[in-house]
């Protein structure tokens, strides 16, 4: 926001409050993914082995960096289904550069929420596992 904001003097158009939800949101879910990482990983080795290439790909298949429209069509339904982050680039631009309300966005924070929880519900159940051995 600084840099955009005061230092490009790039307008903003949408509801910062908005976007700090939705960023907040966005948190909870790449949180509960690096939970997840850690609780297949067994030492602290293997979870910076597995969770670099698995968030650098992540990453680099967002539509952040990549556009959506130039990969395959089962790449695209890939990513929009285990990745949050495209869903976060897709929301982030409406708010911030088109204006957009919750009533338009709602959808995205959704899919975000709901892929946060599975991954924290399949991070949860598996610490009980390792931990009570059930």
């Amino acid at each position: 926001m600084v840099v955009v904001g005061w230092w490009l003097r790039v307008p903003i158009a949408g509801s910062l409050t908005l976007f700090l939800i939705g960023t907040a949101l966005y948190a909870f879910t790449v949180a509960a993914l690096g939970i997840m990482l850690g609780t297949i990983a067994s030492t602290m080795g293997q979870l910076g082995l597995l969770a670099m290439p698995v968030l650098i790909v992540m990453q680099l298949l967002s539509d952040g960096s990549t556009p959506m429209e130039s990969m395959p069509l089962w790449l695209q339904y890939l990513m929009r289904t285990i990745s949050p982050t495209p869903h976060f680039v897709s929301f982030s631009q409406a708010v911030l550069y088109r204006g957009a309300g919750i009533s338009i966005v709602w959808r995205e924070l959704l899919v975000v929420l709901v892929i946060g929880v599975v991954y924290f519900a399949f991070s949860l159940r598996r610490f009980r596992r390792a931990i009570f051995g059930s």
